[in-house]
């Protein structure tokens, strides 16, 4: 049968159709995918990641009076997590040295693999330790009975590194010099402290 004799009205009908279905239903169905994409879009973007730390928090927790000596030390930190995901931080680690003893690692902490979760701010707090039992050369035992004989606190040399795990960011290292750990708990003395805050674009 051809166009001529098919009424106008089916004629119109059936042009305005794709694979059965009408202009308006193709409409409602990529305008539904375009608002998935974009909600997508808006929740899986990626947005900042950052860590602070506060280095007029920084205080010694345990000091031992007996033999083996042993210290431990406790570094506050902050998060903020601006994603909608959750986000893997592969380590948070401090490294500190005697100051007189560059080459002899005084205390070390880590946090290990942590997570962020979406959408938090939250604090925490990285604990460091030294142990005598561990130092093999007593160099950083001597040295810090030594400073705790003579006056009533000793001096430390601190490194921080933070490797978060996201795509392209690389691992953070910062020295914080001449902090002043006192030989029985309470806060350590830093010249000029700050709150220090490392941002990663995820």
């Amino acid at each position: 049968m051809s166009e001529a004799l098919i009424p106008g009205s089916k004629i119109q009908s059936r042009r305005s159709k794709c694979c059965g279905l009408s202009r308006w239903t193709w409409l409602g169905i990529v305008s539904f995918l375009g608002l998935g994409v974009a909600l997508t879009g808006f929740f899986l973007y990626p947005r900042a990641v950052s860590v602070c730390f506060d280095q007029s928090a920084v205080h010694v927790t345990h000091i031992s009076r007996t033999l083996p000596f042993s210290l431990s030390a406790s570094i506050p930190f902050n998060v903020t997590n601006e994603n909608y995901v959750n986000v893997v931080v592969n380590d948070i680690s401090i490294v500190g040295r005697h100051s007189r003893l560059p080459n002899s690692i005084a205390f070390t902490g880590s946090t290990g693999k942590i997570v962020f979760d979406k959408r938090s701010v939250f604090a925490d707090s990285l604990e460091v330790v030294y142990s005598m039992a561990k130092d093999n050369s007593l160099g950083t035992f001597q040295a810090i009975t030594t400073d705790c004989l003579t006056s009533s606190s000793f001096l430390v040399d601190m490194t921080l590194n933070i490797d978060v795990k996201l795509p392209g960011a690389k691992p953070i290292s910062v020295d914080v010099n001449d902090v002043r750990m006192p030989c029985t708990p309470g806060l350590a003395q830093i010249a000029a402290p700050e709150s220090r805050c490392y941002g990663y674009q995820q």
